[in-house]
């Protein structure tokens, strides 16, 4: 019984150190609102001049919204300096963007017709929100060089 106990409990020790380094790699926001639990995103580079921003939104509990507000795409100018490129609102396409009555909701857009060998970067506005309120949080992608 004592053998059998120590083996869970090193499994369940191996599971959450591998849990924490992985979320650590990413673009990942801790919990942060009585609405939004965490939330994420990455921008990946396609070809073609096109990047795809993977996003995902995790709320507290069931909701009657969850997703992204927006995602707002900047491309660098120089060291430091970035510029809003595109913006794309949620609520222009809410069927993608977000999910109704639900604990979570990801999804993924493709910014296209951008330069190649620039910079760009992705900045998610996450949103949670059910009858008793809502809430917005931001997170910035890291940096990636379009192909």
């Amino acid at each position: 019984m004592m053998r059998k106990l120590m083996s869970i409990l090193v499994t369940a020790a191996i599971l959450m150190s591998t849990s924490v380094a992985l979320a650590s790699n990413d673009d990942v926001a801790p919990y942060s609102s009585d609405y939004i639990d965490s939330y994420s995103i990455l921008l990946t580079p396609d070809r073609n001049g096109e990047m795809t921003a993977k996003y995902a939104v995790f709320a507290t509990g069931r909701m009657n919204k969850v997703g992204a507000y927006k995602l707002t795409l900047e491309e660098e100018w120089g060291t430091d300096k970035w510029a809003t490129s595109e913006v794309i609102y949620g609520d222009d396409d809410p069927d993608s963007f977000y999910g109704e009555n639900v604990y979570d909701h990801a999804g993924n857009y493709t910014f296209k017709n951008l330069t190649p060998g620039v910079r760009y970067r992705v900045i998610l506005t996450a949103y949670a929100g059910d009858r008793t309120g809502s809430d917005q949080k931001t997170l910035t992608s890291t940096a990636k060089t379009c192909k």
